[in-house]
């Protein structure tokens, strides 16, 4: 009963989340826009983190390589 309540309330906060992308569409997509290249960004920083958790230099070069591919497009949409 307690997490449906939780769902519940997550729930309503969506909808009325959705409600109000709706009559605003400029705002929703550049807060869409700013969150991807946010996401983008840590996730190209972790796969440069990662390079030091990997054992043989083959792996850490695909990682810095992806990890710069993922972090380069990122800067530019943020």
């Amino acid at each position: 009963m307690k997490n449906f309540i939780l769902l519940l309330g997550i729930g309503a906060l969506s909808l009325i989340g959705g409600i109000i992308a709706l009559l605003n569409p400029l705002a929703a997509t550049l807060t869409a826009e700013l969150l991807t290249g946010y996401l983008f960004i840590a996730i190209g920083a972790l796969m440069l983190v990662s390079i030091f958790a990997d054992d043989n230099w083959g792996s850490r070069l695909l990682s810095l390589v992806l990890g710069a591919a993922v972090l380069a497009p990122s800067v530019s949409i943020w």
